[in-house]
């Protein structure tokens, strides 16, 4: 291990999001970096040949001996995704010792842990808002982090030969989480949704692992699944319609984020939607990656 580094981002969080974050973000910097996460290294990283962590504490004496270890490092700057004081709030007693910038990358949170997460981001010197939504005082809006660039997706016949699609014929992508369980249910819900309420499309389902969703996504023609950061983020980006079954999680207030999307809770509404998505216009893609915002305010406190 090094003795000293660019930057520490701290991506420690049960989602892909963090993760997702801090590789689109570091890719972009010119700066040599190193990520703590609660997971082994997953495609943006991997992609990048960035240094990962993975943490295995759980409580915030646990967490918070791995996180002072990683500081030693001397980061030049210390990045936190999402937990200005941590997952556990093993953050808190650190940050006042550190004698480098701080940058919080802030994305929404639910209540009332957002309300407490707003007095603790006074803290930190930059503070990035990758998501609409309440942000503490003074944050710099940013368009969401994404782990890929317009520029860099597939074409749709090649993204719909990556899905294991035929060349022709609708594509209803099934996109299943970390939960086995609820990952099970939506694809049994889709493959008898599907058939009567698009005749002749094709589902194909996905689950998170180490090949990155998002250039695929032009191959297809209406996405189904929660309403993560990764999966919201990417299928506006896109332009390809979208159904979310928001799920409730202890941070990411998924309800919240699809408030104003697609959404269904029944296999009637879901079948319903599927029509609906199936029949939206199209937009053509193009989009501006926030990583590329964020990259640039990092790099200038390295400056």
């Amino acid at each position: 291990m090094p003795t000293s580094v660019d930057v520490l981002y701290y991506a420690c969080g049960g989602g892909l999001g963090h993760v997702t974050r801090a590789g689109a973000i570091l890719r972009k910097l010119p700066a040599s970096a190193h990520v703590l996460a609660f997971a082994d290294p997953p495609w943006p990283l991997l992609r990048e040949h960035i240094p990962v962590t993975v943490c295995r504490g759980r409580t915030p004496r646990a967490l918070g001996a791995e996180v002072a270890a990683a500081l030693t490092l001397t980061p030049r700057v210390l990045v936190v995704d999402a937990f200005p004081d941590g997952v556990f709030g093993e953050l808190a007693p650190l940050l006042p010792a550190l004698h480098c910038p701080t940058v919080l990358i802030w994305r929404h949170l639910r209540a009332p842990y957002r309300d407490a997460a707003i007095a603790a981001a006074a803290h930190f010197d930059v503070v990035l808002q990758v998501e609409d939504g309440p942000a503490p005082l003074g944050a710099v809006a940013c368009p969401p982090v994404l782990g890929y660039d317009a520029a860099e997706l597939l074409p749709a016949a090649e993204a719909r030969q990556r899905l294991g699609a035929p060349a022709t014929g609708p594509v209803i992508l099934a996109v299943g989480s970390a939960d086995t369980a609820w990952t099970a249910r939506l694809f049994a819900l889709l493959r008898k949704a599907v058939p009567r309420a698009a005749l002749g499309a094709h589902l194909c389902a996905v689950t998170p692992g180490p090949a990155p969703l998002l250039p695929c996504l032009p191959g297809a023609e209406v996405v189904v699944g929660a309403g993560g950061y990764n999966l919201f983020h990417e299928t506006a980006a896109v332009g390809v319609p979208a159904i979310f079954l928001p799920q409730p999680r202890r941070f990411d207030d998924q309800h919240w984020r699809t408030r104003a999307a697609r959404t269904a809770d029944t296999p009637e509404t879901l079948e319903s939607a599927l029509a609906a998505a199936l029949a939206a216009p199209r937009p053509p893609v193009a989009y501006h990656n926030g990583a590329d915002m964020v990259a640039a305010a990092i790099g200038e406190l390295l400056r």
